[in-house]
């Protein structure tokens, strides 16, 4: 479950994006997710995102299990998305292939991906009680009319960037990994001069490059390179970011919720994550138990 961020620390995580970046449990059902919740929850000096909390914060998620807890939510669908995104791994590219991403993956055909998803998701919430209205979550001119003239693609160009560069998330990438490294500066007298200490995502780079045969076997590093060759400014980045965000929650998530009386959407991990992802996954949600919980 990836709850909203702000309730549960992130302090020592490796960061790919402040503004992004969350954790929670991995479990093998909603009990046991909300009883770990409970613990992990909580405010934290070494992340200032969790400051909103009360400092008191005693909030015990398994109070509200329910074998009936879906009965009569309204869960929007966001039927659009449901294509082609169910994938299996079939191996490891050959090793020619060093320096980019090896695992290959296999992509079921639409219409089975549909029923895997009907069956394996939606039926399920179905017989739980809730009722399932289909919605989109930008209508025709909305992307355009908030100052994306090219629409989704536009918005979604701003946010990975074009070709992997001058993305929003490239530039948070390379600012808080550089945050994050100067916390992580501890002698190691053991390692004596063999110890590295890596301050800058170029300094991480670099060090891949000189033991590529270990740190590139499986995976490159090309959204590396994209974040160290963006030419994105601090005033396009802040100009960006607010634009993004608003498209995600005010006028996105939030006003899809409000509007249809919806308490939850659904639909595939790599559809969700992008809507909430620029939204921050916190201007709709507060405080309350979570954000996007993905599939």
């Amino acid at each position: 479950m990836k709850p909203t961020i702000g309730l549960v620390s992130r302090h020592g995580i490796i960061p790919i994006s402040a503004v992004q970046d969350t954790a929670g449990p991995m479990t093998r059902s909603v009990a046991d997710a909300a009883a770990l919740l409970s613990v992990l929850a909580g405010p934290d000096d070494n992340d200032a995102a969790t400051a909103k909390q009360p400092a008191a914060l005693d909030t015990d998620y398994t109070d509200g299990l329910s074998a009936d807890g879906l009965r009569g939510a309204r869960i929007g669908v966001l039927r659009s998305k449901f294509t082609a995104l169910t994938a299996t791994p079939v191996g490891v590219a050959p090793p020619e292939r060093l320096g980019a991403n090896r695992f290959q993956v296999e992509l079921l055909p639409e219409e089975r991906s549909k029923e895997l998803l009907e069956e394996t998701i939606l039926a399920p919430l179905r017989e739980g009680g809730a009722e399932l209205i289909d919605v989109e979550l930008w209508a025709d001119g909305e992307i355009e009319a908030a100052g994306w003239a090219g629409g989704e693609d536009e918005l979604g160009a701003a946010y990975r960037g074009t070709g992997g560069l001058n993305g929003t998330m490239g530039y948070e990438f390379r600012r808080d990994i550089a945050s994050y490294l100067r916390t992580r500066r501890v002698a190691n007298p053991a390692l004596g001069e063999r110890a590295f200490l890596p301050t800058t995502l170029e300094e991480l780079r670099d060090f891949n490059l000189a033991h590529a045969d270990e740190e590139l076997d499986l995976f490159g590093q090309e959204r590396w390179d994209n974040a160290l060759e963006s030419t994105l400014g601090e005033e396009e980045y802040a100009e960006n970011s607010r634009l993004l965000q608003h498209c995600g929650g005010p006028g996105g998530i939030d006003k899809l919720l409000q509007e249809n009386g919806l308490d939850a959407l659904v639909c595939p991990t790599a559809s969700a994550s992008f809507p909430a992802s620029i939204a921050g996954c916190k201007t709709h949600h507060e405080l309350r138990a979570t954000g996007p919980s993905f599939f």
